[in-house]
């Protein structure tokens, strides 16, 4: 009898270590099951992914309370099975390879940046240090999930009012990616978790209109290129 209650406390304690990993932990590169996630819930992240890191660290320094902590689910599971290919990557920006966010396996990426955008080498006679200058064009973005050497298709079109700015692979299926939107006048900041494999994804919205930074030229894709050494023309 001992020996049974001794199993069924190593059980029960194994399933609460189970339970509380299990929703919205990301720190062992593990999937999160998108359907478990209830309304209010906050994304769990220790350490932050790099490029959601380097967003969050931005955005607070114009906003205190820029914390993935206030970032909040909605509760609302959507689909997007329907994606159109696109075409293929144009050599001429073939540099933007260096730009995509791999994932683990290296198979698939996510390259919000080359649509309607240029990088071009700057010869060694120049007095700009870095080796490639970003040129902004289309104030239209394209944000595509790709397959190294392979298709790729639109996952997301985006008008000027919304803003793609960083994309994070938790595993070879999952990724996160965060966008900067514009309603009424006010900043709306969300991050969106899609998977793959069950072709889902879910947002977490900031709870509160947030205080972006006053200057144009603080745009959070200017920074995030210069520290690829990449300028913006």
């Amino acid at each position: 009898m001992k020996i049974s209650r001794l199993f069924f406390v190593l059980f029960l304690f194994e399933c609460i270590l189970s339970c509380g990993s299990n929703k919205n932990n990301l720190a062992n590169n593990s999937s999160i099951v998108i359907n478990d996630i209830s309304e209010g819930d906050t994304i769990n992240t220790t350490p932050l992914p790099p490029n959601l890191s380097t967003w969050i660290k931005f955005y607070h320094t114009t906003d205190t309370g820029f914390q993935i902590k206030n970032f909040e689910s909605s509760g609302v599971v959507l689909h997007f099975n329907d994606m159109k290919s696109v075409d293929s990557l144009e050599k001429t920006k073939s540099l933007f390879s260096t730009l995509f966010s791999l994932s683990p396996n290296k198979k698939k990426y996510i390259d919000f940046l080359s649509y309607g955008n240029r990088l071009v080498q700057i010869d060694s006679t120049s007095k700009i240090k870095t080796a490639k200058l970003f040129s902004e064009e289309e104030v239209d973005q394209q944000v595509v999930l790709g397959e190294i050497g392979g298709e790729r298709k639109e996952l997301m079109f985006n008008g000027p009012a919304q803003m793609v700015e960083s994309a994070d692979w938790i595993t070879a299926n999952q990724f996160l990616i965060t966008l900067i939107s514009e309603e009424e006048n006010k900043r709306i900041a969300e991050i969106f978790l899609f998977d793959i494999s069950t072709q889902e994804y879910i947002n977490y919205r900031l709870n509160h209109p947030f205080n972006p930074p006053t200057s144009s030229d603080e745009s959070f894709i200017k920074y995030w290129l210069q520290t690829k050494q990449i300028n913006i023309k």
